[in-house]
């Protein structure tokens, strides 16, 4: 399983910049919201917004081996502070490898139907909803924004909560043997990290107003945590919000298909974070197509944002030439950044596509965006209705 935390400082305000305004929704109290309540019809579950797990019938009763699932006692909470200049704490990060297991339970869990990983999983949740983890409540405030980029916990939360939380989640929910009252509470906290997300999303899409360049590469999981712990709660405005959001924020991609702020900041990094933005825009945009918002992966400046990152891995020089620096972080020799392949293949005729996936096969995994992304696709899965 591979796991990574990746940020770096930058400038806030570089100079020669083109000028992107993103419009934001007027000011609301997210402060005010509605309990979940899952609608059970005899053995079914139904969902307003949908997942790729939802169909999965749990029928292996194959015991875990030994030590296989944690003790939940020994979890961490927090989320490790970043160092004074953005930079991961590695040491800190390291002792966090305890943490991950739950996304090997949850692919597990999906990819099997194993019903003692899907009860180890949810058992890992419940730890952190009693303890409230991973929610700081100055950083999850919607009237206490923070525009650092490097403040809080923001980017390190959104993936959490994405990789680590809610998709794990979503992954086992269709489980009947699940404890009702430990999901409720699940929930609950959900509800929290709901409102942790949205803030963060608000945070950067204010930055991108204010920077004048347009949206960071942080944006795009900050929009994801909200889009997939919209899904785990079966909130549908909140989901709408964030594919919307998203289709704004995507429409900044320049005609040559790049992201301007990250060409104003990244130097030898710009592929890596052109990447990154692809990998979480495909996630955002295979949810929105699950859940009726046609035509995501047709969007042009996606198609132009995606066959730059393509031709830079197929050899093209044009990142170097407008950058100046020789592209070192090759996305290609960390393929973890790599699971939006899996998806885009589905969508996409562009035949690069598929080779990678298939170069890249079962090599893909990372915790930011839950595990394994062959388990999303029935192909790969043992167990569905």
């Amino acid at each position: 399983m591979s796991v990574g935390c990746g940020g770096s400082s930058e400038p806030l305000n570089p100079t020669a910049t083109p000028y992107f305004r993103l419009p934001l929704t007027p000011d609301r109290d997210l402060t005010k919201t509605t309990p979940y309540v899952e609608k059970n019809d005899g053995a079914v579950i139904h969902y307003d917004l949908k997942s790729p797990w939802d169909t999965r019938i749990f029928d292996d009763a194959t015991a875990l081996s030994g030590g296989q699932c944690p003790d939940t006692m020994g979890l961490p909470t927090q989320i490790p502070d970043r160092l004074e200049n953005g930079g991961v704490d590695q040491k800190a990060w390291d002792e966090l490898s305890n943490i991950f297991g739950i996304v090997i339970l949850s692919d597990l869990a999906a990819s099997e139907g194993n019903k003692a990983a899907a009860i180890c999983v949810l058992d890992n949740l419940y730890y952190w909803a009693q303890n409230d983890a991973f929610v700081v409540n100055k950083e999850c405030d919607p009237f206490h924004k923070q525009l650092g980029m490097t403040s809080g916990h923001g980017y390190d939360r959104a993936n959490f909560i994405n990789g680590i939380l809610a998709i794990p989640y979503l992954q086992i929910r269709n489980a009947s043997i699940l404890d009702k009252s430990k999901k409720t509470a699940v929930l609950s906290w959900f509800e929290k990290l709901y409102l942790c997300s949205r803030t963060r999303a608000e945070e950067m899409l204010l930055h991108a107003q204010e920077n004048g360049l347009g949206p960071h590469n942080q944006t795009y999981p900050a929009l994801l945590s909200v889009a997939t712990t919209s899904v785990v709660l079966d909130k549908t405005d909140g989901f709408e919000w964030s594919i919307e959001k998203y289709k704004e924020s995507i429409a900044t991609i320049s005609d040559d298909g790049t992201s301007p702020n990250e060409i104003a900041h990244k130097m030898e990094w710009t592929l890596h974070y052109h990447t990154v933005i692809v990998n979480f825009s495909v996630h955002l945009s295979l949810l929105g197509e699950m859940n009726g918002f046609s035509g995501l992966f047709k969007d042009a400046a996606l198609v132009r944002l995606t066959n730059l990152v393509l031709d830079s891995y197929f050899g093209a020089t044009y990142l170097e030439g407008l950058t100046g620096y020789e592209q070192t972080q090759n996305p290609l020799t960390t393929p973890w950044n790599l699971s939006w392949l899996e998806h885009l293949k589905r969508y996409s005729e562009d035949p690069r596509v598929s080779q990678l996936a298939t170069r890249f096969q079962w090599k893909m995994d990372h915790s930011h965006t839950g595990g394994h992304p062959e388990y999303w696709w029935p192909e790969h899965i043992k167990s569905t209705g």
